[in-house]
């Protein structure tokens, strides 16, 4: 009897995770309505997975955030991973890895990880944020960062490197798609 208890109490509190990131998401859709390749796009992705656990119990957000300040300048570079040039991704991916942490090197396949926030003003340091159409490809996630407080995300851009810029900026208020929420 206990295990039958057990089993349906874990199917409950799984739907209800299932239903709470399928409201999220439903949210984001109804957003994005007006724009139909968009919106495909998103449907895609989540079919693919989302709000993925990620172990991190073994770092802190301010060590995250102290790691990715080392790449400051650091200039671009597509698929770049060193001190010598970096894309978005990369910096994201050598944060973690310099702090024992796995994850992908794929901005869209980060997006996964995380609980799904879709309002900026309510990221908080060490969020991961994410971008549509910062570039024309098939793929709906195009650029990521690391949210590190007061409004302000560091990431690689193309043309000036690793950089701070404000999430609120309006360039990046037309490209924000969502954030994740990676720590507890």
């Amino acid at each position: 009897m206990k295990k039958l208890f057990f089993t349906i109490a874990l199917i409950f509190v799984s739907v209800q995770i299932f239903a709470q990131n399928d409201d999220n998401f439903s949210i984001l859709l109804s957003q994005k309505a007006s724009d139909a390749d968009l919106v495909t796009k998103l449907e895609n992705f989540k079919a693919g997975g989302i709000e993925k656990e990620l172990n991190l119990d073994s770092v802190s957000v301010q060590q995250i955030i102290d790691t990715a300040l080392t790449y400051k300048g650091t200039p671009h570079c597509m698929g770049g991973v060193s001190h010598s040039c970096i894309d978005c991704s990369g910096l994201l991916y050598m944060t973690f890895k310099n702090n024992g942490v796995d994850v992908p090197h794929s901005s869209q396949e980060l997006a996964r990880y995380g609980s799904i926030i879709i309002e900026a003003d309510s990221l908080q340091r060490g969020d991961l944020v994410f971008f549509v159409k910062t570039y024309s490809t098939s793929k709906v996630i195009t650029h990521s960062g690391i949210f590190i407080g007061d409004g302000e995300f560091i990431h690689t851009s193309a043309s000036r490197g690793v950089v701070i810029s404000n999430i609120s900026s309006s360039y990046y208020q037309d490209h924000y798609i969502f954030g994740t929420r990676i720590f507890k």
